[in-house]
């Protein structure tokens, strides 16, 4: 009987894994997608960069930005399709984050940026906070004014699709990602996994001065693209 039971228990543990990964793959559909239109979205491939006097080992692709605190960035296993981009530090603040232009886009049209996998550790409870963002004038500045942010999480669970949306200004738009750490708890640490962009298919062309807007949601909504 006991036996029966360690293997049933088992059992559910492996479909919970197994429900896991189908999820969050699910939920990175719009990374896999042929619509999305970011390069290196699962953060699979890395290089060495240099910012701020520092070598970190950086998404490929992606590239690193450093407003305060000191921080170390690289790879790691905590994701369910790893490897993911680990921001982490040991007794200090930080804020920082990751931005890739992409080319190709058209003025007028909509485009939706999201990031699926982007928990913090447990040292914490709902402290360090997360958001993604675009630049619909295709600049590199992470404090431009013309970022259109969206909604930022700040709950530790991994599930969290942010997302934030923009009219292209020109054929070129940039996507960034913001992580803000105000106060150090010991080893502070976030993943970041899925980051994708793409055009909204069902929005119609508008004037390219429009702007856009932001939004997070704990479950994927059915967007389409074709």
């Amino acid at each position: 009987m006991q036996g029966q039971r360690a293997w049933g228990a088992a059992a559910l543990l492996l479909t919970l894994l197994l429900t896991t990964v189908v999820l969050v793959r699910a939920q990175a559909g719009d990374c896999y997608s042929p619509a999305n239109l970011t390069f290196n979205c699962d953060f699979n491939e890395y290089s060495d960069q240099s910012a701020n006097g520092q070598i970190r080992q950086i998404a490929v692709g992606w590239n690193l930005w450093v407003e305060a605190g000191s921080l170390a960035v690289d790879q790691a296993v905590d994701s369910p399709s790893p490897p993911s981009q680990r921001f982490w530090s040991n007794g200090d603040h930080f804020t920082a984050g990751l931005w890739q232009q992409v080319s190709g886009v058209t003025p007028g049209a909509t485009y939706i940026a999201g990031l699926v996998w982007a928990p913090h550790g447990d040292q914490c409870e709902n402290c360090i906070e997360r958001k993604i963002g675009i630049d619909p004038t295709g600049g590199t500045d992470p404090f431009s004014a013309n970022i259109v942010w969206g909604t930022p999480v700040y709950d530790r669970k991994p599930f969290d699709i942010i997302r934030s949306r923009a009219v292209a200004q020109n054929g070129t738009i940039t996507v960034f990602i913001r992580v803000h750490n105000p106060v150090s708890h010991g080893i502070d640490e976030v993943f970041l996994d899925g980051a994708w962009l793409y055009q909204d298919a069902s929005a119609p062309p508008v004037a390219p001065d429009s702007g856009g807007e932001g939004e997070a949601a704990a479950a994927p909504s059915p967007w389409t693209a074709t």
